[in-house]
This record gives structure tokens, C-alpha cells and sequence, in this order.
């Protein structure tokens, strides 16, 4: 996490480094760094569910989390797979919440997922149009 937040520190510098070594647009920039945030921000989701539920079934509540057998990445994937669904308010409802704190963990996940997925929605638009003006200049 310190690591993290050094490199955005240092963002300048990489931009120049990206944009004269490798001759990359803005747009790509901007597209490339909002990808990071997202699958940053959904890893960091996917994390606390991940506590949150192993947690639930270690105090022998009826949690998510009900099988401690399967390896670290499936427990992780699917983890990472209800986050994304419930951000991208798609919410197939093959996962939920069962416990108390898994529902408030959900209702904030829900309202931050809706706050993410219109800034994605808005970000995008601006990328796309700045792809647009570029290509129309040339």
C-alpha cells in the first residue's frame, strides 16, 4: 500500500517516461490508469469480504464463506466475482450476504458501487471524446 501510494507520488514522471518512451496518447493514459483504479479498488473489496466472511463462519454463523476446503484463489475468486457483480449492479443472486455484517458490508458496497459505476460511466465518455478529437484533428 506504501508502495502505492509513492508511485502515484512519482505519476508525473511515469507519464513522461510512458509518453516519450513508448509514445503513448493521453487517452491511453487515462484509460490504462482508470482500468488500474478499478481492478484496485474491486481487489480491495474483494479483500474484506474475504475477512468479513471467514470470519462470520469462524463464529459458526451462517456466512457466505461455507467451504473452508477449497483452495486460497477459488476463495478469492469468488470473492472477487461477487464484488464485481454487486458494483456493476448486475447482482446475478447466486451470492449474498446472509449475516448482519455481511448485509452492511453489502448496502455500502451497493452505494459505492453506484458512485463508481457512474464515474467509470463518465470517465469513459470523456476518453472516448478526447479519442475522438484526436483522431478528427489528424
Amino acid at each position: 500500500m506504501v508502495k502505492l501510494i509513492k508511485l502515484v507520488k512519482k505519476k508525473e514522471e511515469l507519464q513522461k517516461k510512458l509518453h516519450n518512451g513508448l509514445k503513448v496518447s493521453s487517452g491511453f493514459e487515462r484509460l490504462s490508469l482508470l482500468s488500474f483504479i478499478i481492478l484496485y479498488v474491486v481487489h480491495f473489496f474483494a479483500c474484506i469480504w474475504l475477512m468479513i466472511g471467514k470470519a462470520e463462519s469462524l463464529e459458526n454463523r451462517d456466512s457466505w464463506f461455507y467451504n473452508n476446503n477449497l483452495p486460497e484463489v477459488s476463495q478469492y475468486l469468488n470473492a472477487f466475482y461477487f464484488i464485481v457483480t454487486t458494483m456493476t449492479t448486475v447482482g446475478y443472486g447466486d451470492a449474498s450476504g446472509h449475516t448482519s455484517n455481511e448485509q452492511c458490508f453489502c448496502i455500502i458496497l451497493m452505494i459505492t458501487g453506484v458512485f463508481i459505476f457512474s464515474m467509470v460511466s463518465g470517465s469513459l465518455a470523456s476518453i472516448l471524446a478526447s479519442f475522438d478529437q484526436t483522431n478528427a484533428e489528424v
